[in-house]
């Protein structure tokens, strides 16, 4: 009796990852700022703290060689929190505040590399892997508050939304803990950079002046947990 063949490895896969941010960075210089501004807010840095973002992946895999596999994937993130400091406004020393409610969809092509067999070591349980991916963003500004002690004659402002369509990357680092043969449990780390961000206008007050859109340089570390199924 001739023994069966081993069946093939399983080549594609799904995936789905929960990411919660551990810190949500945002910045403009003055170099970003228009030529026609009316009020300019210009060269401030922002940070979140720990949980200002929280976001899901759903993804479509497919493995070329037993070390490298790509897929591609759509994200969402909104990043529930951000403020941080202003240190000047309109081209003039300035101490104020920023605050801004974020949202990003994403769509991502990713490469990944599994590094026990890249090496020639035998694949276990546990897989680390490194991987990196490009893609557009859809980036949206529910809105935002700057305030403090500001030149140009106001020290509050209410701005409105905006939404902008920026180059995103990222780069991640994990390990996929394999459960059974087709299936196996990702925990890594990943920084993205989400590309740009716009507010809509808005009014200073007490003056009334009108004061240009925001606009944002984004950038995210996050830490994700997430379920990989492979199938033929």
């Amino acid at each position: 009796m001739i023994a069966a063949a081993p069946a093939a490895p399983p080549r594609f896969y799904v995936r789905a990852d929960f990411a919660l941010g551990l810190q949500l960075n945002v910045d403009q210089t003055a170099a970003d700022c228009g030529a026609t501004s009316i009020i300019e807010l210009c060269g401030y840095s922002a940070r979140g703290n720990v949980g200002d973002s929280l976001g899901g992946t759903l993804g479509l895999g497919y493995r070329m060689t037993p070390w490298l596999r790509g897929d591609a994937t759509f994200a969402f993130r909104q990043g529930r929190r951000l403020a941080g400091g202003i240190d000047s406004f309109d081209g003039q020393p300035a101490a104020g505040t920023v605050a801004l409610s974020t949202r990003a969809y994403t769509l991502m092509f990713n490469l990944y590399v599994d590094l026990a067999p890249a090496i020639g070591m035998t694949e276990g349980w546990f897989q680390p892997y490194v991987g990196a991916g490009i893609g557009p963003s859809f980036n949206h500004v529910a809105g935002g508050v700057v305030a403090g002690t500001l030149p140009a004659g106001f020290g509050f402002a209410q701005l409105g939304s905006g939404t902008a369509t920026g180059f995103a990357w990222n780069a991640t680092g994990g390990i996929a803990l394999r459960l059974a043969r087709s299936i196996g449990v990702d925990l890594g780390y990943r920084y993205v950079d989400l590309g740009r961000f716009e507010t809509g206008s808005g009014t200073a007050q007490p003056s009334g002046a009108a004061v240009d859109q925001i606009r944002l340089n984004t950038r995210l570390h996050e830490l994700f947990l997430g379920l990989r199924i492979a199938f033929n």
